[in-house]
């Protein structure tokens, strides 16, 4: 949907229905609107009838009642983006990342590195084939079967009149995993983070490093609490962060700040807040959203395990 809402060449009208059909085919990405190749757009999703042999999701499910024909022709429009009348892509994705057992979608065909079995979905089981020659397989035997390691997804067409499937693409090669890279900085963590999360730190500012931040709030004394409940609860935290958003002329940001209650002032930060709405609300969520997350990056990167008593205001 980034691509579409930065492409300029359709409605806001024309972006909520191109939204509900992605709702409805459940896909996040390109890569899973595409067949396991990596070359071409599974037709099903394309036309909004995903078939048998179509990826399915195993991560988040939403309820999406499926949208009237008519919508579809604007959801093929749109995907033309990204590949050609006869589906291929323009810029074809490389090989896979993550193995079977840790990508959001199931796969109709895996194929097992070691052992060079081919493993066809069927119902709740899988129907083993074995490797004959020029990427072709047999069928050996109906077995259950759990994505793991050593299975990738590939996509695989049946020799006509013959229970044998055949690979037409290059058989995937085992994953070779670079050594992760640890970050020197909390900016450099930021940067590392994805794009959604790295916007809700734009205008990040913090006094102090993080191991000192850190040790401020473990050592601020907590006082005997008296007085009114604010009070009370004031005199009970080590921490107090207040956020609030706003609206205006179209546009939507949210900011916040953190301290210690002697008023000390730790971090704040400041950006913009995405929606399709003009309103107060979404934007304030949004501070509160990039303040928690803070904290939780925070506790991340220093491998922290703090249990304070904090205090979180937000605006309505």
């Amino acid at each position: 949907m980034d691509t579409i809402l930065r492409s300029d060449t359709f409605t806001i009208v024309q972006i909520k229905v191109l939204n509900y059909c992605r709702l409805y085919l459940q896909v996040v990405t390109v890569s899973d609107l595409c067949q396991a190749n990596g070359t071409h757009i599974d037709a099903g999703y394309l036309s909004g009838y995903p078939t048998l042999l179509s990826s399915q999701t195993n991560w988040i499910t939403i309820n999406q009642a499926r949208p009237a024909d008519k919508h579809w022709v604007l959801w093929q429009r749109a995907i033309r983006t990204w590949c050609r009348d006869d589906n291929s892509l323009y810029r074809p994705l490389g090989q896979w990342l993550d193995s079977g057992d840790k990508l959001r979608r199931k796969w109709s065909f895996y194929y097992d590195i070691p052992t060079k079995f081919l493993y066809v979905r069927h119902q709740e089981k899988f129907l083993q084939y074995e490797h004959r020659s020029d990427q072709i397989f047999i069928k050996s035997r109906s077995v259950q079967c759990t994505p793991h390691s050593h299975l990738l997804p590939v996509h695989a067409t049946m020799l006509l009149g013959k229970d044998m499937w055949q690979v037409e693409h290059r058989l995937p090669v085992p994953i070779t995993s670079p050594p992760p890279h640890i970050p020197e900085t909390f900016e450099e963590y930021v940067d590392a983070l994805p794009l959604w999360e790295q916007d809700l730190f734009s205008q990040l500012e913090m006094s102090f490093g993080c191991y000192i931040i850190l040790d401020l709030i473990d050592q601020y004394p907590v006082a005997n609490p008296s007085g009114s409940p604010d009070q009370f609860q004031r005199q009970l935290s080590s921490l107090l962060a207040v956020s609030n958003g706003s609206s205006m002329d179209g546009t939507m940001t949210f900011g916040w700040t953190m301290s210690l209650p002697n008023g000390q002032r730790i971090a704040s930060c400041a950006g913009p807040a995405p929606g399709s709405k003009d309103l107060s609300f979404p934007a304030e969520a949004y501070g509160m959203l990039s303040m928690v997350r803070f904290l939780l990056h925070l506790f991340s990167f220093c491998d922290a395990h703090q249990t304070w008593q904090t205090q979180l205001s937000t605006g309505n």
